[in-house]
């Protein structure tokens, strides 16, 4: 089979590693890809790796009561973007592979599904691999780095996270929110909007008493000294906020 530029996958040094059986390249830019054999023989375990997108076993990957529970060591069955669910494990030190090829280093599955259905298997894993990072921040810089074409909202949404509420990704600490523009704040940012707001002197924004800051249909106004009372709990996020100037 021939290769072509679109079943190109990049490999990190840890890949590289755990597929020591493939025949890793490097391009011109030194970025190492792979190819692999041209085994195309079914077997009963290559078969029963292959189907364990289906299996009830292993749990799907979602957000449950605003929690997405990733365990490094666990397998999961995960959404891609265009072809069903496949079956991803994440190994002990937080690397995610596509199970079949985990269990199967030395496998070409190439053979075993259609270009487009291996290359959104790898797509997917390709986000997955975010979860390697040690905190939210480099998590979600990492999905768009991995994939410049999706943004970290969209994958978690892909995965049942709620908009307009504080989740959780278990592997983190922070709590934070997708809101209703994609847009995603932790809770020490909420708190900093706020605190902006009230901290603001409205006269530099041109925004003279009277003015309102309407925010989840309740209207906060800029009083005689310019200034704004948001009191604690209210999000300030750009989607929440409209600006309504006094009529002159």
């Amino acid at each position: 089979m021939r290769i072509t530029s679109k079943m190109v996958f990049y490999l990190s040094l840890t890949d590289q590693e755990r597929y020591k059986n493939t025949d890793v390249r490097y391009s011109a830019n030194g970025v190492p890809h792979w190819t692999m054999s041209e085994n195309k023989i079914m077997t009963p375990r290559i078969a029963k790796l292959l189907n364990d997108k289906n299996n009830p076993l292993i749990p799907e990957l979602k957000f449950m009561k605003g929690t997405l529970n990733v365990q490094n060591g666990c397998s999961y069955r995960v959404p891609t973007r265009y072809h069903g669910m496949q079956a991803y494990s994440f190994s002990r030190k937080g690397y995610s592979y596509w199970k079949p090829a985990y269990d199967m280093p030395e496998q070409d599955f190439r053979h075993f599904s259609n270009q487009e259905e291996y290359e959104d298997i790898y797509m997917t894993n390709s986000f997955l691999r975010a979860f390697e990072a040690d905190n939210l921040d480099t998590f979600i810089s990492r999905v768009s780095w991995y994939n410049p074409r999706t943004s970290a909202a969209r994958e978690l949404l892909r995965l049942g996270a709620p908009k307009g509420k504080l989740i959780k990704i278990s592997k983190y600490d922070e709590e934070f929110m997708i809101d209703y523009d994609n847009g995603i704040y932790t809770y020490e940012d909420i708190n900093n909007l706020r605190d902006s707001y009230n901290r603001r002197d409205c006269k530099e924004y041109n925004h003279p008493p009277g003015t309102i800051y309407r925010i989840e249909e309740k209207d906060y106004i800029v009083d005689d000294n310019w200034r704004l009372t948001i009191p604690e709990g209210v999000i300030c996020t750009p989607a929440r906020v409209e600006i309504i100037r006094p009529s002159s």
